[in-house]
This record gives C-alpha cells, sequence and structure tokens, in this order.
C-alpha cells in the first residue's frame, strides 16, 4: 500500500489492488456470518495475520482519499482461484474448508 501514497502524491486516477475475502473472516474458522450473502457494508472479522493486513490495506485507502480526493482506491476481495488442474480436488475442497 506504500504505492497508494505515491499515488496520490502524484495525483493517479486509481489505485486496484487485490484484497481478499478473508477480511470477512472466511473461510469460517471461527464464527459463522449472521447471514450471507455478506456486501462491503458488513464488518470485517479478520481471522489470520494475512487477512490483518487485507483490512489495514482497505482502512488506509479509505484514510489517504481525502488527501487527494481524485484518486480512487478499489480493494478487490478476491475469493478462491482455481486452475483447471484443480477442479478434480474441488469437491473434497469444498467439504473440509481445512484444506483451505
Amino acid at each position: 500500500m506504500q504505492h497508494s501514497h505515491a499515488a496520490t502524491l502524484f495525483g493517479y486516477a486509481r489505485v486496484v489492488w487485490a484484497s481478499s475475502e478473508t477480511v470477512f473472516g472466511l473461510p469460517l474458522t471461527r464464527a459463522v456470518p449472521s447471514r450471507v450473502p455478506l456486501t462491503e457494508q458488513d464488518e470485517t472479522m479478520p481471522e489470520s495475520g494475512y487477512a490483518l493486513v487485507k483490512v489495514l490495506c482497505e482502512q488506509m485507502a479509505a484514510q489517504m482519499h481525502p488527501w487527494n480526493p481524485g484518486t480512487r482506491f478499489v480493494g478487490l476481495r478476491i475469493s478462491n482461484i482455481f486452475e483447471p488442474g484443480d477442479f478434480a480436488s474441488m469437491p473434497s475442497f469444498q467439504d473440509d474448508a481445512s484444506l483451505r
């Protein structure tokens, strides 16, 4: 996210980065959400260091936006990404969250 600060200084129009579904506590290692589907307005519940860093990056972007309102920040909360070679193992992956 350090690059985001540079983007505001240089007046870039947009900063896009990969956040993660893990900001919501997925894959549900401790607490089940109170409802589904989850939206961007739902409270984050990071359950790992990785997820916490993603939440902090999103919060940093929200704090940096007023420095240069012309810079838009977009964090994509990407879910699991599979390649064709992974498809055969998906049923067991789906049934056992610990495999994720």
